[in-house]
């Protein structure tokens, strides 16, 4: 039943992006535009929460979730990746957006335009290979994940393509065919997402290493 694994991982992937998106834009633009005792405590405590490997919160979520009722629920595992992929990526964000010059922003507050608009119109083109940089690892990140769909989720219904694969590798015997065939499929949105934003990660990766 492969398509409806490939149907909850590609659901899964999307709204994480999409999510994981938002909300490292709106704290990467906080952490670098607006500095106060509080914005640094944040940004500190943000990184501070990456520090530790996804495995150290496996027991902890899922009795949060269990409590929740959202165990074997794609709204619960929709949560948690956010919650690996979202420090990272305000992180990365950011990096691109204290780069802008400062005086880009003033201009469009003097021009009368919010802050919200100065994000919209001014920083967002500006940084666009950061964004397109994020989107892409949260959606590999969330399409590879193995080890929370593991953990969080129980029914056929609701396995993800990689718990999936998984299934096919027994202890004692491994189906070779169907094994190969879902790798392949797990692997064509990949190259089609690198195929397509190419120009874009290059320019962000280059970016990246200088303003490293």
């Amino acid at each position: 039943p492969i398509l409806p694994w490939v149907g909850n991982s590609i659901l899964v992937a999307v709204i994480v992006t999409a999510l994981t998106v938002v909300v490292s834009v709106l704290g990467a633009y906080s952490l670098a535009f607006f500095d106060s005792p509080l914005s640094r405590t944040a940004g500190n405590l943000i990184l501070f929460t990456y520090m530790f490997p996804g495995v150290v919160v496996v027991v902890p979520a899922y009795q949060l979730l269990s409590r929740l009722g959202l165990v074997d629920n794609m709204v619960g595992l929709v949560l948690v990746e956010l919650v690996l992929t979202v420090p990272f990526c305000i992180w990365m964000l950011r990096s691109f957006f204290v780069e802008i010059p400062i005086e880009l922003l003033e201009a469009g507050r003097i021009d009368g335009a919010s802050r919200m608009r100065v994000l919209w119109s001014l920083l967002l083109p500006v940084a666009r290979p950061g964004v397109i940089a994020i989107a892409v690892f949260a959606f590999i990140f969330s399409w590879n994940e193995y080890l929370f769909p593991l953990v969080l989720v129980n029914s056929d219904a609701s396995k993800t393509l990689p718990l999936g694969i998984a299934g096919y590798m027994g202890n004692l015997t491994v189906e070779w065919g169907p094994l190969l065939a879902s790798g392949v499929v797990a692997v064509v949105p990949v190259l089609v997402l690198f195929f397509f934003l190419q120009r874009y990660l290059v320019e962000g990766l280059m970016a990246g290493a200088v303003k490293g």
